[in-house]
C-alpha cells in the first residue's frame, strides 16, 4: 500500500479552495471549487478537499470522544508545511487574514521553529522550518 494524499472533509469548499490555492499557493490538479472535490499538489505532497454535503455520511462523522479525554470533534491531526522563514510566512499569512493558534516559537527539543494556524474550516496547519544548525526531516 502507498499513502497518496491527505483528505479534508470541509463544509465550506469554495473558501477552503481559495485558501489553499490563493493564500498558500498550492496547485490544483483535479476538481474545482464548485465541488464535489479538489486535489492539490505542493511539492511532493498532495491534498484533497471534499465537500461535506457531497461526501458519504461515513466520511463526515464528527470524531468520537477519545478514551482518557478529548472533546468531540477535537482535531487529531495537523498538516505540516515546511517554509524557509517561519516569521516571514507568519507575517505574510496574517496580513491575508489567516487565524493563528500559535505565533512563531522555537522548539529546541524538536529542532524546529513553528507556528500553528487554521484553514477556514478550522483544520490546524503547522508552518515550520529547522532551527539554525538543525537538518530537519528528510521528506
Amino acid at each position: 500500500m502507498q499513502l497518496t494524499h491527505t483528505v479534508l472533509v470541509v463544509s465550506n469548499l469554495q473558501t477552503c479552495v481559495q485558501f489553499y490555492r490563493d493564500v498558500l499557493g498550492f496547485e490544483v490538479l483535479a476538481g474545482s471549487e464548485t465541488g464535489p472535490f479538489v486535489i492539490f499538489s505542493s511539492g511532493s505532497a498532495m491534498l484533497g478537499l471534499f465537500d461535506r454535503a457531497a461526501t458519504p455520511e461515513e466520511f463526515r462523522r464528527t470524531a468520537p470522544r477519545r478514551a482518557g479525554g478529548g472533546e468531540v470533534g477535537e482535531a487529531r491531526f495537523a498538516l505540516a508545511v515546511l517554509t524557509d522563514d517561519v516569521d516571514a510566512t507568519f507575517e505574510r499569512l496574517r496580513t491575508k487574514g489567516v487565524r493563528y493558534i500559535l505565533e512563531p516559537k522555537d522548539f529546541p527539543t524538536w529542532g524546529f521553529r513553528s507556528s500553528l494556524c487554521e484553514d477556514p474550516a478550522g483544520n490546524p496547519i503547522e508552518i515550520y522550518s529547522p532551527l539554525p544548525g538543525q537538518k530537519g526531516p528528510d521528506l
